[in-house]
């Protein structure tokens, strides 16, 4: 009996006793975490004003640094002639003005003159691409529909002819049509290799009879009336202008 009795006392004093191991061992183990934190603000602190002085010293010895003022640099300027404005349809207000190219040229060293029709969809879309790659300004751009298109400067070409069959004005005076005009443009904006197999003569002869099929259906398949039309209301236009302008004249 008396064994059973001092069995639980004897457990009761162990688990005393291990907790009060455990509880001083985290006491322990908190002690030793802060005494660095301690040290180090201590430490910190009795070095702040040696570190104030370093400060001051080295400014009065080290000369400053002035803010230098930063320099604008100009956009580089776009090297050679300006800019001519590209061809647009008519009525449309977002693109630059159709012009006479040859009386607004900025480039006296063309190599040819391109008489385009500006009412066709299909040729405006040539014309752009070829004024997008013309970056030297080699080629100059006549608006055969331009109302104050004048034969006489440009080669003699009638208003008619230029509408039958594409053609082009060389500095020297010549007149060239049909694909020889494509063979000149391209070779101004430096890709004649695209038109180089024309000038076999079979391939060639190929490429003349296709260019005079579309020519001579270009204005139906873009849905436009027929050449003797377009002509009695362009000479319409152009009467009804001179009596206009005759009017003011006499006013």
């Amino acid at each position: 009996m008396g064994k059973h009795r001092t069995l639980p006392g004897l457990t009761r004093l162990i688990a005393l006793c291990s907790l009060f191991n455990l509880g001083f061992r985290s006491r322990c183990l908190t002690a030793a975490f802060q005494v660095p934190s301690r040290l180090r603000g201590r430490a910190f602190g009795a070095a702040r004003p040696f570190f104030a002085e370093e400060k001051e010293r080295y400014n009065a010895i080290s000369p400053r640094v002035q803010k230098v003022p930063e320099t604008v640099v100009p956009p580089p300027q776009p090297s050679g002639r300006a800019k001519v404005p590209l061809p647009r349809q008519k009525n449309d207000p977002k693109s630059p003005p159709l012009v006479d190219s040859l009386d607004n040229t900025v480039n006296d060293h063309w190599t040819v003159n391109l008489l385009f029709d500006s009412d066709c969809p299909l040729c405006m879309r040539e014309v752009r691409f070829l004024q997008k790659r013309d970056t030297e300004r080699a080629i100059v751009f006549t608006d055969l529909a331009d109302e104050n298109y004048q034969p006489e400067k440009h080669g003699g070409v009638e208003f008619a002819d230029g509408m039958k069959r594409i053609h082009a004005v060389l500095p020297s005076g010549d007149v060239v049509a049909g694909v020889e005009v494509f063979r000149r443009v391209y070779q101004a904006i430096g890709i004649g290799w695209v038109y180089e197999a024309t000038k076999l003569p079979l391939v060639g002869d190929a490429a003349d009879f296709l260019y005079d099929v579309w020519a001579a259906n270009r204005l139906k398949l873009t849905g436009r009336p027929e050449l003797s039309h377009i002509l009695l209301e362009r000479g319409r236009k152009l009467r009804e202008e001179g009596a206009g302008g005759g009017s003011d004249d006499e006013d």
